[in-house]
């Protein structure tokens, strides 16, 4: 049975303290969510009594809205009665998206042989001693204010596995130390302020229970302090944000990765830049962006982990890894750079047509000594006047066009020639997976200087 219980404004009293026989319960599979749709957003459920307000027993609760008034908010645990639990496979779950809790304790989830789970992604819980209490809580947003956000059972056997990744919390203790095994509270996120104790001393109980690759940083008084995960490093200075890094990144410094990172936008290395960037073994890709990282400036890739697998990845159709344009630079030591639809990486020079005001070469550059560069289509695209590929190392590979492309375009729209290819070494393998095409190691139907001294090229099913 699923329902939805709108309290409208109106408050609804449990008089009794026993939850099971005469109160608020979802047993047997249910699913129930409390809303207020009131103005006022004044409806309420309320007891007065000792014990518990709503029993989840293997089904489903839901705050959208509204305020529960308790000693005990809510609890998950299995029913007496077999029959209410429904299916053994199904646990309780608790989803908090918004209203008001305010309790002694809020939520509990501690029966050592139940594995409900409660997610608090909104809403508000004041609690005058612990917020939760229990098992397989994750916080990632919401306002919290107790004394313990975690209260540990008593009698603990089995590991508390709480995660924080968002959400305010006020509290004096992130969890009843007293009981130091089992417990393990993962902090990646959210920001937290201390109720009554020294902030420095709360701030120790945070810092506590953040994992590696993860930071706690103050506000500016220090009265409120937020965890955030690293992103990169340049020297001792880290950063949360590759985008703050890379505005950050002097002549000749290293900006050195900490974690994958995914871009909303393309990544920028703009004119005056003059920097490397060390992809440490981690992986920067893009949510949506036709480019994952554009190269106006001046750019070196490196990979300094000991296994060489960082790389800067496009998935999007007909996207590239990396642009090179209006004269950046681009040179690739180690690391890898993917587009898993289109071309890896693209050279663009001066592309006005033939007869306009401005045909002066554009000198972007792409410089390969080392790493891997991998398509789908094109490996390497160039096109346009001024526009430089330099391969003396690394290995270029294409799944289903040309290991490097140009473009034969000479139109009243652009001119796609002018381009200079420079292979000294490396290794390019060319394949093909489209009925009806061939594979090629290098296309040049554009006017240009192809210079070949060294390296081997394989291309299975095609012409080299």
């Amino acid at each position: 049975v699923e329902a939805v219980l709108d309290l409208n404004g109106k408050t609804v009293t449990k008089e009794t303290a026993n939850t099971v026989d005469k109160g608020f319960y979802v047993y047997n599979n249910g699913n129930l969510t409390i809303i207020d749709s009131s103005a006022e957003q004044s409806g309420a459920m309320v007891t007065e009594q000792s014990g518990v307000l709503i029993g989840v027993y293997g089904g489903t609760f839901t705050l959208e809205s509204g305020a529960l008034e308790a000693v005990t908010a809510i609890t998950l645990a299995r029913h007496g009665d077999a029959a209410r639990n429904g299916d053994e496979a199904q646990d309780a779950r608790v989803y908090i998206k918004g209203g008001t809790i305010t309790a002694h304790t809020g939520v509990t989830n501690n029966n050592s042989e139940y594995n409900g789970t409660v997610e608090i992604t909104g809403g508000v819980i004041n609690a005058e001693n612990d917020a939760l209490n229990g098992y397989n809580f994750t916080i990632s947003g919401g306002e919290i204010t107790s004394l313990f956000l975690f209260g540990v059972p008593s009698g603990l056997d089995r590991d508390l596995n709480n995660l924080i990744n968002g959400g305010m919390i006020r509290a004096d203790y992130i969890q009843n130390l007293s009981v130091e095994n089992h417990v393990n509270t993962v902090i990646t996120g959210g920001s937290f302020s201390a109720n009554s104790v020294e902030p420095a001393s709360f701030r120790g109980r945070v810092d506590a229970c953040v994992p590696e690759g993860y930071q706690v940083f103050d506000n500016e008084d220090g009265t409120i302090f937020h965890v955030e995960k690293l992103i990169a490093s340049i020297g001792n200075e880290v950063y949360t944000s590759l985008d703050d890094a890379v505005a950050a990144a002097g002549k000749d410094e290293t900006v050195e990765l900490l974690s994958d990172v995914e871009l909303e936008n393309t990544l920028a290395v703009e004119s005056e830049k003059d920097f490397i960037l060390d992809l440490n073994g981690k992986t920067i890709t893009t949510a949506g962006a036709h480019s994952t990282m554009l190269v106006e400036g001046i750019l070196k890739i490196e990979d300094n982990s000991a296994e060489q697998t960082g790389s800067i990845n496009n998935a999007e159709y007909s996207g590239t890894a990396v642009s090179v344009q209006n004269g950046g630079n681009l040179t690739l030591g180690e690391g890898r750079l993917v587009s898993e639809n289109g071309t890896a990486v693209y050279v663009t020079g001066n592309l006005n047509p033939e007869g306009s005001d401005d045909t002066e070469a554009v000198a972007s550059t792409f410089n390969m000594e080392g790493g891997q560069v991998h398509s789908r289509e094109y490996g390497i695209g160039i096109g346009g006047r001024g526009a430089v590929l330099n391969v003396s190392g690394g290995t270029v590979e294409a799944e289903d066009n040309a290991v490097i492309g140009g473009n034969g375009t000479n139109s009243s729209s652009a001119y796609y020639g002018g381009t200079e290819i420079n292979l000294t070494g490396g290794t390019l393998n060319g394949n093909i997976v489209s009925e009806g095409s061939i594979a090629c190691g290098i296309y040049h139907p554009q006017a240009g200087e192809l210079n070949i001294s060294a390296g081997t090229t394989n291309v299975n099913n095609g012409v080299r």
